[in-house]
């Protein structure tokens, strides 16, 4: 019910967040001619890199704790833990 459009959500994220950091990465690079690429990298790359990893998070809670289930205090926990 909730893999394929997930799936293609995901796609979508892992495609446009590194194509934003790297339009990112050529802005700062305009800005700060003497900066060093290395140095755009880690400070703009590294944000593209982490966010993809943590986009299953909420994908994982609620697959084991949909909304339309009922309410009890294990998944009141679970639910904590993927907001």
């Amino acid at each position: 019910m909730l893999r394929r459009p997930f799936l293609r959500a995901i796609c979508v994220v892992a495609v446009l967040v590194p194509a934003v950091e790297a339009i990112e990465v050529m802005t700062w690079m305009h800005d700060n001619p003497g900066g060093g690429f290395a140095v755009a990298i880690v400070v703009y790359g590294t944000s593209g890199f982490t966010f993809v990893p943590f986009f299953w998070i909420p994908w994982t809670a609620w697959r084991i704790a949909p909304p339309s289930r009922r309410y009890s205090l294990a998944l009141a926990k679970l639910r904590g833990v993927g907001a």
